[in-house]
């Protein structure tokens, strides 16, 4: 399978992360999973996109261990009270590593969508996350291909309210992620 996969892989994960060294940890990372979740597949036609939604999620996750915003365990309560800190603006600056402001927002997308009702978050994974259509994503729910297509269109407004209770996001004319403020904390 690593085989069949490896050159595809390979410039799937070169296009989303720049650092040639991150694209090979990435892919080690990849190999692993392939490895010790071989023994599941069941159906070969869904091999291709089992893979590649192993690499969404290990980009996902790589982006998630780097670029998560640092401790500020140097400024504690009193010092935020005295120099009148009351929210914070997130800096790209604080991180290490190259890496774009959209990806960055793209990592928090799973975690968001396991805060969404089981029902949305379900069917949004399958769409969103694993790349299926939503007609595959009606036949793995056992629901009709209208009542799929609902409710991926509604996890998506669920997910942006989720996105917009925590941050406030500005979008490029691309329809990229340019800029964002944090709204809320505990997010």
């Amino acid at each position: 399978m690593w085989t069949a996969f490896r050159d595809a892989l390979s410039g799937y994960v070169a296009r989303r992360v720049s650092v040639t060294e991150d694209v090979e940890d990435i892919l080690q990372d990849i190999f692993i999973r392939i490895h010790t979740g071989a023994a599941a597949i069941r159906e070969a036609d869904k091999v291709k996109s089992w893979v590649f939604g192993l690499a969404r999620r290990a980009i996902a996750d790589h982006y998630r261990a780097t670029y998560r915003k640092p401790s500020q365990s140097s400024i504690d309560q009193e010092d935020e009270d005295r120099l009148g800190v009351v929210e914070s603006e997130i800096s790209l600056e604080e991180y290490e590593g190259e890496h774009g402001v959209h990806e960055e927002v793209l990592s928090w997308l799973e975690p968001m969508i396991k805060r969404l009702p089981e029902t949305y978050g379900s069917a949004l994974r399958l769409s969103d996350i694993e790349g299926k259509s939503q007609a595959q994503v009606a036949e793995e729910l056992g629901i009709s291909y209208t009542a799929a297509k609902s409710r991926v269109q509604r996890a998506r407004k669920l997910l942006g309210k989720v996105l917009t209770d925590c941050c406030d996001v500005e979008f490029g004319s691309q329809g990229d992620v340019v800029e964002y403020r944090e709204r809320n904390k505990r997010c």
